[in-house]
C-alpha cells in the first residue's frame, strides 16, 4: 500500500514492490511516467487531465496526437473503444471525424 505514481492514489495497492503503480493504473498502462509536464493529474468530467506547463489538457487527446504526431483539428473527436473514459492505452483510443459517426459507435441516433 502507498501513493500510485500514475494516478495519485493514497493507499493504492500497488503492482509489486518495483511498480509504482497501482494495480488499475497498471492494467490500463498508465505508470509513472504518465503524468503531466508538472506531475499533476486529476480526473474532470470522468477523464483524466494532466497538467501541461501552466494549463490542464485531457490525457485521451494528448495521447492520440502524440500517437498521431500531430494536433487534432476542430472537430475530431476521440472515442474510447472500450468505453472506459480512464483507459488512455493508445490501443483503446480511436480517431473519429464527426459527432455522428461518435454517435454510431456508441449505437445512438441522432
Amino acid at each position: 500500500m502507498g501513493h500510485c505514481a500514475a494516478c495519485g492514489r493514497l493507499n493504492a495497492f500497488l503492482q509489486s514492490d518495483t511498480s509504482p503503480a497501482c494495480w488499475s493504473c497498471h492494467a490500463s498502462g498508465r505508470r509513472d511516467g504518465a503524468r503531466g509536464a508538472n506531475g499533476d493529474k486529476r480526473i474532470e468530467n470522468g477523464y483524466v487531465q494532466v497538467r501541461m506547463k501552466n494549463r490542464w489538457v485531457y490525457e485521451h487527446r494528448y495521447v492520440a496526437e502524440k500517437k498521431l504526431k500531430r494536433k487534432l483539428r476542430k472537430g475530431e473527436i476521440i472515442h474510447h473503444r472500450n468505453r472506459d473514459r480512464l483507459d488512455n492505452r493508445p490501443g483503446n483510443l480511436q480517431l473519429v471525424r464527426s459527432q455522428a459517426e461518435h454517435m454510431r459507435l456508441h449505437g445512438e441516433h441522432l
